[in-house]
């Protein structure tokens, strides 16, 4: 769990849930979906679609059921993606220098600085691109190294209130460092206020090779999912994220959490992003 500019730091706890991971799902596969209950449909503050064959950094239309999409097929980083959020306690800074796109692929790198320290980035569309429910899901391959923390998520706060959804949190230790947080383990956390309700998912090691990280955010429930397959539900219908919130995707370094980073963090460690895509 990351601490959110003002946020304060908190230990995420939940179920551990073991799974076998099926593979990286198919390129081309639509989104998990389902009816929204309750009648109450997502609200969106307008469709994206980007990097699909226009020009660099354009927008193209959007492919039928989907109401973002961004499958990195352009030159360059399409100017929905900005950078409107910092968190505390880590050893990274953040650039836009260190996200560039290139066949097909997203690439999200955390070098080295001179002196003791990194920097990496976190994309976000807070300025550009939100929605209340829906699903969400980003195909992604994650690197490992002591202290790395690829994740995908969302985050709301106004006026002391905050909501977050982290669809993929991953403390991508080799396997048995940090006391067992490692390449192995899928965290999945929704928070509210000042709760929040985590789950851990037991996996293989996430870095073989790419998976899909989902969530399908409803008013009555919050269901994640690792390549299609459900692997933890929040349903406490009170504690439910309500405002919409951007697509949030980010390679941090270090933290009391995921641990610090050491001699052996390789330098240039990269999150890959093959697409990120929302539908209704």
């Amino acid at each position: 769990m990351r601490t959110v500019a003002i946020l304060a730091a908190a230990a995420l706890l939940g179920a551990i849930v073991l799974i076998g991971v099926l593979g990286g799902g198919s390129v081309g596969a639509p989104p998990l979906g389902g009816p929204p209950a309750g009648g109450a449909g997502p609200s969106s503050s307008g469709g994206y679609g980007a990097s699909t064959g226009g020009s660099a950094g354009g927008a193209s239309p959007l492919p039928s059921g989907y109401t973002f999409y961004d499958d990195f097929d352009g030159s360059a980083l399409s100017p929905v993606w900005q950078q409107n959020f910092n968190f505390e306690g880590i050893e990274n800074t953040w650039s836009r220098d260190q996200a560039s796109v290139a066949n097909g692929i997203l690439s999200i790198k955390a070098s080295r600085v001179a002196g003791d320290g990194w920097v990496s980035a976190l994309l976000d569309t807070k300025g550009t691109w939100t929605q209340q429910y829906g699903v969400f899901e980003a195909r992604m391959k994650i690197p490992v190294g002591r202290g790395l923390w690829p994740a995908f998520w969302s985050y709301w706060s106004a006026a002391g209130n905050e909501s977050e959804i982290d669809t993929m949190e991953v403390c991508a230790n080799p396997l048995g460092a940090n006391d067992g947080n490692d390449i192995t383990v899928l965290h999945t956390t929704t928070r509210w206020g000042h709760g929040q309700e985590g789950h851990d998912t037991i996996a293989p090691n996430l870095s073989d090779g790419f998976h899909v990280y989902g969530v399908e955010w409803r008013p009555d429930r919050v269901v994640y999912t690792l390549d299609g397959v459900e692997v933890s539900r929040f349903t406490e219908k009170p504690h439910i994220p309500k405002n919409p919130m951007p697509l949030i995707v980010d390679l941090a370094v270090g933290g009391s959490w995921c641990g610090p980073s050491d001699s052996s963090t390789p330098d240039g460690a990269t999150l890959q992003v093959d697409w990120i895509r929302a539908a209704p």
